[in-house]
């Protein structure tokens, strides 16, 4: 008679890494807005076969954009990696998959005064007229907390005055119908302040 011979095939399978099920999309904010993933997303993951596992991610130091102002990208790198859980999964792996959501950083915001000298000052005539003479306002660039010491400024600024027309208030007796200005008059003067991007602020004395 014939003879046969019975041969087994053994099929492993393995199970499907956990994967995202949700991604955030690239995000474009200015220096005082946060950088905090509840603001601009978070991403979620789904395993096949329930297997418990983890999402995290790291963020690249600034990288400035060539040829831009007061521009900057930071790479959001997520991870999403499992867990081993024989009891929920069957099979070994360790696959990790990571994605990077770019977020893009616009320096918008000019810079703040941090002194400024009086908004109004009554002096002699000609006396403390010159802007050099006068103490001069104080800036710096401000950001939100989340980009402290990333240096996202637009550095430097300047601060420079403007004065407007001496405008004659009133006359001192016998002045009135010449051209003595011993009575009262003033002039504005606005100090304005601007960092390398063009963001200015301005602050107006009397």
């Amino acid at each position: 008679g014939g003879t046969s011979a019975e041969v087994k095939q053994i099929i492993t399978v393995e199970p499907a890494p956990p994967a995202f099920s949700f991604f955030p999309a690239d995000a474009h904010i200015n220096t005082q807005q946060t950088l905090d993933p509840t603001v601009l997303g978070i991403a979620e993951g789904e395993s096949p076969c329930k297997q418990e596992f983890d999402i995290f991610s790291v963020d690249s130091e600034p990288k400035a954009v060539e040829g831009e102002c007061g521009k900057w990208t930071i790479e959001r790198k997520w991870t999403i990696t499992p867990y081993f859980s024989e009891q929920v999964c069957t099979g070994t792996y360790a696959e990790s998959s990571s994605r990077v959501q770019t977020i893009y950083v616009t320096d918008e915001t000019a810079p703040v005064f941090t002194f400024t000298p009086e908004a109004a000052v009554v002096v002699p005539f000609f006396e403390n007229f010159r802007a050099e003479t006068n103490p001069i306002p104080l800036t710096e660039e401000q950001t939100h907390a989340d980009f402290a010491g990333m240096n996202l400024v637009a550095e430097p600024t300047t601060t420079r005055s403007e004065d407007g027309p001496l405008v004659r208030q009133s006359a001192a007796a016998g002045d009135e119908g010449t051209c003595r200005v011993r009575g009262l008059a003033q002039h504005t003067r606005t100090w304005t302040t601007t960092d390398k991007c063009g963001n200015s602020r301005s602050f107006s004395q009397t």
